[in-house]
């Protein structure tokens, strides 16, 4: 009796394994992790003003210059590939003089990209005329 058992168990077992198509196709994927790392648009807060950004490879610029004698941004917003992260907050302060700044943008699989913010202030030298007669 117990030989049936165990001939009996066998069957159903190839049965079950037969009717359900098990094949490795079904079977769980390792998922590849992204190496994506790319910051894609990154936007700065002066005064309640906007201050967009011209990213170009790793190097990161205002697009147009920020008031004199400007001392602080804030992060007003960034954006990075899917499933990256960054070392920025939103609401973050960058005081100016302390620059140019170092962003890390991280990829789902530990890779890293180092960005360079370097701010641009006018310098009142640049605009001095001389002395009116």
């Amino acid at each position: 009796m117990n030989y049936q058992v165990k001939i009996l168990n066998a069957l159903i077992i190839l049965l079950l394994s037969s009717s359900c198509n098990i094949d490795e196709s079904t079977q769980p994927q390792e998922t590849k992790q992204s190496e994506e790392k790319e910051l894609l648009n990154l936007i700065l807060d002066y005064n309640q003003t906007e201050y967009l950004t011209n990213i170009s490879n790793t190097s990161i610029t205002n697009s147009k210059k920020l008031p004199f004698l400007s001392e602080q941004v804030t992060i007003k917003s960034f954006k990075v590939s899917q499933n990256s992260t960054i070392n920025l907050t939103i609401g973050q302060v960058f005081d100016i003089r302390n620059g140019p700044f170092n962003i890390i943008v991280i990829a789902e699989n530990g890779s890293s990209k180092n960005y360079s913010l370097n701010l641009t202030v006018p310098n009142c030298l640049n605009n001095w005329t001389g002395f009116v007669a």
